[in-house]
């Protein structure tokens, strides 16, 4: 060997020490030994070097034998610990073997010596080996688990057969126990997945998940409290030699937050839909109020005219009814345009940044589709506005949606909004990089009934510069530098107090 081999020999007999050393040398083995013969020298050698090996003497007056044993062990599990003896009866030997002695060599019989310290050597450097192969992968389990409950995330494994269960990650947070719980079969996960769910989650569990060999699924469990949770999971089925399948793999996560925040889109959605309708219902409602209070006028008129010059008592009379009729008439329009005029708004004090966010959210849906970008710039610190938070999503919507539609077919397709104080309010800007407003449709783009789309009606723009106007801000567009159009909506802030 050409690295010496550190022996450390538990010897009390200089003489014995010696013979000892002379024996390894002469079969081969390039060491460097170091007798003790007490508990101190014995501590101080330990601390000193990395040792290969311990060669011991049972007998050493100076040091109990089991007390060395023992304090070897503790500094060093692996160190191979060769017990040499002058004689050592068969009982013995099997004590000391339990207690950690590794082998036994008679000193009468030194022949036996070298073979037993290569073969024990060979034995530790695989204890060695296996040890750090164990290490690694606790250590790697430890950073599983900390990975999958950093994410909330539980790995799961299910045996088909025996129905037994194996998980890792937070089970106890997903299912509103205490730290440490975990499921041991089937049956009891079963127990904790909504009865409206139950039997889709059971059908998953047993190997049947239909076409392929894995499966994506989002059910509820309701936890011991009668507190609903959404949890989605995936799982793969995997087979034996025969193609059956044995066992399924799969992870969880809890998805509450997600599906709650869905429900409340889905209901900002339903709300921001009924508002949309109610505006442009009341902007057709007085639009047409105005269009047929013109006719009815001029009828009432021509109706007076003709009374100069009829004097058949019957044909007043019918002149009357139409009269009335006429009356009745401008009446229910008037009613018309009240209802729609007088709809109540809604205000609070609103974050900018809010509005936008949740705007982009419904209104920039496809765009990543379209492939267009979209950047935002709008600072915290930007003052609240006084606004109906549904009405100007309405508004907002219907800008981002507008541009989305307006980037068709143009070779950039960008589209930016910001928010910044003006000296009226608060400006929200939406531009984009499209083709711009033609020039003869600028006029009349905030008309009713102005439309470039196909399958548009035209009202969008007007009820939004209406609603706008409502709530005491603007709404205007203009062309954008370098081509492209920039809508510019004004909110009065919080401070201005609109009413």
């Amino acid at each position: 060997m050409d690295t010496p081999l550190n022996v450390l020999i538990v010897e009390d007999s200089q003489a014995d020490f010696l013979l000892v050393e002379r024996h390894l040398r002469k079969n081969g083995l390039t060491v460097d030994c170091l007798r003790v013969s007490d508990l101190s020298e014995l501590t101080s050698a330990l601390s000193d070097k990395d040792w290969h090996l311990v060669l011991a003497d049972y007998n050493v007056p100076r040091l109990r034998f089991e007390d060395g044993l023992a304090l070897i062990k503790s500094r060093s599990r692996d160190l191979p610990i060769v017990l040499i003896s002058g004689s050592l009866g068969e009982e013995k030997a099997v004590e000391l073997l339990k207690l950690g002695v590794w082998d036994f060599v008679l000193k009468a019989n030194l022949a036996r010596l070298v073979p037993a310290i290569e073969r024990n050597l060979r034995d530790a450097a695989e204890y060695r080996a296996r040890r750090l192969t164990e290490q690694a992968l606790q250590e790697s389990e430890e950073r599983l688990r900390q990975t999958l409950e950093a994410a909330g995330v539980v790995a799961w494994e299910l045996n088909l057969a025996t129905g037994e269960i194996r998980e890792s990650g937070p089970v106890w947070q997903l299912f509103g126990r205490s730290e440490g719980f975990h499921h041991p079969n089937r049956e009891t996960f079963l127990r904790s997945v909504h009865p409206d769910d139950h039997d889709r989650v059971r059908i998953r569990l047993s190997g049947k998940i239909g076409d392929g060999e894995t499966f994506n699924d989002e059910f509820r469990v309701l936890l011991s409290d009668g507190t609903i949770r959404w949890q989605t999971t995936s799982g793969s089925v995997v087979r034996d030699e025969a193609g059956q399948p044995v066992r399924i793999l799969g992870i969880a996560r809890d998805i509450t937050r997600r599906k709650l925040a869905e429900e409340a889109a889905h209901r900002a959605n339903a709300a921001l839909l009924r508002s949309s309708r109610l505006s442009v219902l009341g902007e057709v409602a007085t639009i047409i109020a105005h269009e047929v209070n013109q006719p009815v006028g001029a009828a009432k008129n021509y109706l007076q005219a003709a009374r100069c010059s009829v004097t058949d008592p019957r044909v007043l009379s019918i002149f009357d009814k139409v009269d009335a009729q006429l009356t009745r008439t401008v009446a229910t329009i008037r009613k018309v345009r009240e209802f729609a005029a007088n709809r109540t708004l809604e205000l609070r004090p609103e974050s900018v940044r809010s509005l936008i966010d949740e705007a982009c959210a419904i209104g920039l849906l496809d765009a990543a589709v379209r492939s267009v970008s979209v950047t935002t710039q709008a600072p915290d610190s930007l003052p609240r506005v006084i606004a109906d938070r549904v009405q100007i999503q309405q508004i907002l919507i219907n800008l981002v949606r507008n541009a989305v539609e307006a980037l068709e077919g143009a070779a950039q397709r960008h589209i930016h909004i910001s928010a910044d104080v003006v000296s009226s309010g608060v400006e929200i800007s939406v531009a984009d990089t499209g083709p711009g407003i033609a020039k003869d449709v600028r006029n009349r783009l905030f008309t009713a009934f102005t439309t470039t789309k196909t399958d548009g009606t035209g009202l969008g723009l007007s009820t939004s510069r209406s609603i706008a106007e409502a709530h005491g801000g603007s709404l205007a567009a203009e062309d954008r530098p370098g081509g492209g159009t920039v809508f510019r909506l004004v909110l009065p802030p919080e401070e201005s107090a609109h009413a």
